[in-house]
């Protein structure tokens, strides 16, 4: 116990000063006692952050002024979340196997449930392209959650695929770019370029204006749950002790410390500062130096 303590004092010191460099000061803790949260994200009508968590079957949504609530008690588990330019939610539907939008009178459509004719795997993260285009990861399918979660075997899995904005196509584009693995992905607000975790590392690809993708490369030479990127075009990733930052030669350049291993992030706030991350347990604000790509534009 004594050198795990050490190790932890130490890991603190060395990273104190690369974390000032990033944020504002240490991370806040605003939710706590959940099971394990995921999916952040920020929703500008509202000026709110809804998550996940996950065991619990349910949404949260917090706000500076009511803390975190509970928003959804849902009958199945959603993942990653984002919200479209009318305000509704749009999510992974986890047992459910399928991409799925929440109205504002509280129906819910489907958006996606099979690509290119194939059913799904558990969808894990998504993000909404400023066109519309919704493009999502479909991780790899481990034998023994396709047996827990009753997945079958032939379902499409290990790739990212892309929701047209007129909803009328769901395609697998990540088959062109090598994608076996993925989990996290964010993209560009201008909607030329995205970035997903794939195993052990992170990569990067050209968004073809046809919404295919190309010219792939790694963007951090280790793997993540979660992604987020921000103004100054530096890829944040999780790590066990908290974000690591990463330069565009796929350098890491920083870690910013937590008390809880992240599994997600999303930049939000009025001025796109406010880094609102998922850990386990528990939710964190942190207020970083740099704001969220896009903010401000």
């Amino acid at each position: 116990m004594r050198s795990l303590l050490l190790t932890a004092a130490l890991f603190s010191a060395t990273f104190a000063a690369a974390a000032e460099v990033f944020t504002e000061g240490p991370a806040q803790k605003v939710g706590e006692g959940y099971k394990f949260t995921e999916g952040p994200a920020w929703h500008p009508q509202e000026k709110a952050f809804y998550f996940s968590d996950i065991p619990s079957n349910n949404m949260q949504r917090w706000t500076a002024e009511g803390g975190s609530k509970l928003f959804l008690d849902r009958k199945s588990r959603s993942n990653g979340i984002v919200v479209d330019p009318q305000g509704r939610l749009i999510f992974c539907e986890i047992d459910k196997r399928a991409i799925v939008r929440r109205e504002k009178d509280g129906t819910e459509t489907i958006l996606a449930e099979s690509c290119d004719g194939q059913k799904l795997n558990a969808p894990n993260d998504l993000w909404l392209a400023p066109n519309g285009d919704i493009y999502f990861t479909l991780p790899k399918l481990r034998p023994s959650k396709a047996k827990k979660d009753a997945i079958p075997e032939n379902v499409l899995n290990g790739t990212l695929c892309r929701i047209s904005a007129d909803g009328k196509s769901v395609t697998n584009v990540g088959k062109a770019v090598g994608v076996e693995a993925p989990n996290g992905v964010v993209g560009t607000s201008g909607g030329k370029q995205i970035w997903w975790t794939d195993g052990t590392v992170c990569k990067t690809a050209k968004i073809n204006t046809d919404g295919t993708l190309s010219d792939p490369k790694v963007a951090a030479k280790v793997g993540s749950d979660g992604l987020a990127v921000d103004a100054r075009g530096r890829l944040y990733t999780t790590a066990k002790e908290g974000l690591a930052v990463h330069d565009a030669d796929a350098n890491q350049i920083g870690l910013i410390p937590f008390p809880e291993s992240p599994s997600n992030m999303k930049f939000g706030g009025v001025d796109g500062t406010t880094l609102f991350v998922t850990a386990r347990t528990g939710a964190y604000l942190v207020k970083s130096k740099t704001p969220g790509e896009g903010f401000g534009k």
